[in-house]
């Protein structure tokens, strides 16, 4: 309950019962200054909490009602007194008919206090009177939640989160649909699409070049290149259902880029494109609105494009020792089973190559087994479980693996000691397999991969 507030009311009536935001008896509920005070405190109290009343409700409509009609008809008057003035006069508004509760009231000037409405907001009146007084918290801002902590489908080894990881790109042909193939190259950190004017000269039939507006790439390239102009270039990609995507981009042609083409946000822009990553599905780049869905593929070596330095890739792989392998084709594994997926990597197919374990991670926390195993670089396949209960998919162009050459991780004697040691225990393997082989223990070709 607020404090009283003895505020007249404007109606010729006075309200059949006390205000009952401030218990005066002067005004109605609606004329009181802190009526709307009053409903909000009493709703987060009670989510429930209403204020309509009927009875109450209905006397002061037709006490409103009585007030208009006296002022239009005071207003008429002065209307017509005023000879200087015309003005369109409206018929007179009959009141409407009041309810039957109010036919019974005693004449007019006093509206009758209804009983239902005293005995309620007596009730509502005394318990307004034991909680006034009593300081009520004003809600403040809400409060910092804590933080969601999401945790990565993709775990890496500390320093390796990104072996293994391509940059986002297309594959294609530009300028002509049979033309050369090159990795579309996604840029969202350039606005702008460059292509190197070194291989825009070893096109067969180069687009016609233009000269644009100077442009500052000293973020994208060092000080000493520069621009040679633009050209429209057409652009060919295939879809997951084997189209050809048909599309342009103008690009700005750079001296000594070390990549073929580079597609910046102007040409992502033109087209709408969308790029959704999964780690079980691949990573897949969606024009516009439409069905055509592009998967994204590794790009290819240095050497194929002729634009890299080779001696700093050759030396950044020894530095890393580890290659990924990815499947070929695309393989069904059936639930709980294990299939032979044949890989390709950047691997001379004259070695012996170690398969280092892992898991692939799937939706749901389900996994995809990787073993420990030896592998032919002529023939490289790698034995995959499926450990889920589902049936699943890996496609082509999937990282499945990472290799490394034998001579790399076998273990070699360091000392005249070790290599002895390492002779003994080789030499107690192959007695122990004389041994089973001759009792007929097991199967001896089971020998032969270990």
């Amino acid at each position: 309950m607020f404090p009283k507030n003895d505020i007249k009311t404007r109606l010729k009536s006075p309200p059949p019962g006390p205000c009952r935001a401030c218990g005066s008896d002067q005004h109605w509920n609606i004329e009181c200054p802190d009526w709307q005070n009053f409903l909000a405190r009493s709703r987060r109290r009670d989510a429930k909490f209403s204020s309509i009343d009927p009875p109450y409700d209905q006397a002061y409509e037709i006490c409103l009602s009585e007030s208009l009609l006296d002022f239009e008809e005071a207003s008429q008057s002065a209307q017509e007194g005023a000879s200087s003035v015309r003005c369109k006069t409206y018929p007179k508004v009959s009141p409407p008919e009041p309810p039957p509760e109010a036919q019974r009231a005693e004449p007019r000037g006093e509206v009758p206090v209804f009983e239902e409405y005293a005995a309620y907001d007596a009730e509502f009146q005394e318990e307004g009177n034991q909680s006034w007084g009593q300081s009520e918290e004003i809600p403040g801002p809400p409060p910092k939640t804590t933080p969601i902590v999401l945790s990565p489908k993709r775990k890496r080894a500390p320093g390796d989160s990104a072996m293994g990881v391509s940059v986002l790109s297309m594959r294609g042909t530009v300028g002509e649909m049979d033309g050369m193939e090159v990795d579309q190259r996604l840029d969202t950190c350039a606005n702008v699409s460059l292509m190197s004017y070194e291989f825009w000269k070893k096109m067969p039939n180069p687009p016609k070049l233009h000269k644009g507006r100077k442009l500052g790439l000293y973020q994208l390239t060092s000080k000493d290149k520069s621009i040679e102009g633009y050209c429209t270039l057409p652009v060919f990609t295939e879809t997951e259902e084997g189209e050809v995507l048909h599309t342009t981009a103008e690009v700005y042609l750079v001296t000594g880029m070390t990549v073929p083409l580079l597609l910046g946000e102007d040409y992502q822009l033109d087209y709408e494109l969308s790029v959704s990553h999964n780690l079980e599905e691949g990573t897949r780049i969606r024009f516009g609105k439409s069905e055509h869905v592009v998967r994204a593929r590794e790009v290819m070596p240095s050497g194929d494009a002729g634009l890299l330095n080779a001696r700093r890739r050759k030396r950044e792989q020894a530095e890393r020792g580890l290659h990924v392998v990815r499947a070929t084709k695309d393989v069904i594994l059936k639930a709980h089973t294990c299939v032979n997926v044949e890989v390709e990597g950047h691997f001379r197919t004259t070695e012996t190559l170690v398969v280092e374990k892992g898991m692939l991670e799937l939706k749901n926390g389900e996994y995809l087994a990787v073993p420990n195993v030896l592998i032919d670089a002529a023939r490289p396949v790698i034995p995959i479980a499926n450990t889920s209960s589902i049936p699943r998919r890996i496609r082509k162009g999937e990282a499945v693996a990472w290799v490394n050459s034998a001579n790399e991780e076998i273990d070699r004697p360091q000392s005249q000691v070790m290599l002895a040691e390492m002779q003994a225990y080789a030499t107690a393997l192959k007695d122990l397999r004389s041994h089973r082989a001759d009792k007929g223990i097991g199967n001896p070709h089971e020998w032969n991969g270990r």
